[in-house]
């Protein structure tokens, strides 16, 4: 019996590798009944794919639960002998699931023959963008629906991206709907490029485009988000007829389950939120739609002199900055110099009981310019505090007290 090695796969993957599955076990149909089911069965607990209904949707196009469909798979068998036993040969495994849902289990009423290439083409055709390729919003939703009960089940992190392309508008205006296209097939590349095979890039609409990444926080997020704008702020079409660049920006939002919601409709109303805001802040940028008022207070810090020193995980010199509030999940600070998105820090309140430091990690998710106290440049840091580091905030806050915890934010957004 065949072994099929395991491991997590994106939606293209996990397609490529059910169709050489079901194709294997179709030119394997001369197996006995028994090894020919414990090799469908094995490569569906190795793969974790739907294999019984997937092959009953490409032969019949019925739809069944993976449960139902392994409950037909005995009798559908013992069909085909039968009918080997009156016609004096093998029909096959094709010709036997055909006869079994017209004659026995009449599910089909006015069938047609179809190859299953074809059949795949149309079905291709109907999920993804005729442009760009990726996935379009109908499949991106259906994925989406997918991710989050998975999510759900095995109490996993899940993360949305929505994406704008910023005064599309004009480049359509200055250099003409063809050269807008390629601006759009360019962007969907640099998509594909900035995720992992797991992930799921779709075009949602017009300039607007989305990406699901399945067991991924908000600093991972945060990360994917700002190397995406990053690519794209760099420049990524010219015109050659003109030699003139054509350079595009790009506005995104973050919303994370189950932080920002438990339901698809929630997440997606709430990553469009967090989008617009990023519009309405300038553009060019990336902003994470933290519903924190439902997990943990966030208190002010502003004014109470509070020294941190700021650490890369890549070392180099630290960084002094200074708090501006405080929850067991996050931490909002304005420092000299800015850090990156997705960046992992590790930031030390320094002697806050005068007996120990306070050391907490996390990722920064938020960062934009600010004037420093004497006029001088600096900017606004929001970081999501890993889970190890909770505990060490809740501390912290314990020791801050009431004197400097002075009015509590309830819930606002710095990080």
């Amino acid at each position: 019996m065949p072994s099929i090695g395991g491991g997590r796969m994106g939606d293209g993957a996990r397609a490529a590798e059910s169709r050489k599955i079901i194709a294997d076990l179709l030119e394997a149909d001369d197996l006995e009944d028994d090894l020919w089911l414990a090799t469908a069965r094995d490569a569906r607990r190795t793969k974790g794919l739907p294999i019984f209904s997937e092959l009953i949707r490409v032969l019949t196009h019925l739809r069944f639960s993976e449960t139902e469909a392994e409950s037909k798979w005995p009798g559908l068998l013992a069909h085909r002998r039968r009918m080997a036993e009156k016609l004096g040969r093998d029909p096959g495994l094709r010709l036997a699931l055909f006869d079994w849902f017209v004659n026995i289990d009449p599910r089909l009423k006015n069938p047609k023959i179809l190859e299953i290439a074809q059949f795949e083409k149309t079905e291709k055709s109907a999920m993804t963008d005729w442009l760009t390729g990726l996935y379009n919003r109908g499949a991106f939703r259906a994925s989406g629906l997918r991710e989050l009960r998975r999510a759900q089940r095995y109490r996993q992190r899940l993360s949305f991206l929505f994406f704008d392309l910023d005064d599309f508008k004009d480049v359509n205006d200055r250099f003409g709907h063809e050269r807008g296209d390629a601006v759009l097939r360019d962007a969907s590349r640099i998509l594909r490029r900035s995720v992992r095979d797991v992930d799921i890039c779709a075009r949602y609409g017009g300039e607007e485009f989305a990406i699901l990444l399945p067991e991924t926080g908000r600093g991972g997020a945060a990360a994917v988000a700002e190397r995406v704008r990053r690519t794209m702020a760099e420049g990524f079409a010219t015109d050659a007829a003109r030699e003139e660049p054509i350079c595009v920006t790009v506005s995104g939002g973050v919303a994370v389950f189950p932080d920002d919601g438990e339901d698809l409709g929630d997440l997606l109303r709430r990553a469009d939120a967090a989008l617009y805001r990023a519009k309405a802040e300038g553009k060019n940028r990336i902003v994470s739609q933290f519903v924190e008022r439902r997990l943990a207070h966030r208190f002010d810090l502003v004014g109470k002199n509070l020294t941190l020193t700021v650490r890369r995980a890549q070392g180099g010199t630290p960084v002094i900055a200074r708090a501006l509030d405080i929850s067991r999940t996050g931490f909002g600070m304005t420092a000299p110099e800015s850090l990156e998105i997705g960046e992992v820090v590790r930031i030390t309140l320094d002697r806050l009981d005068r007996e120990r430091d306070f050391d907490l990690s996390g990722r920064v998710v938020r960062r934009s310019p600010r004037a420093g106290p004497a006029g001088e440049a600096a900017f606004e840091l929001g970081v999501d505090l890993e889970e190890a580091s909770q505990g060490a905030a809740d501390r912290a806050i314990e020791v801050l007290g009431p004197e400097h915890l002075a009015r509590d934010l309830a819930g606002g957004d710095r990080s």
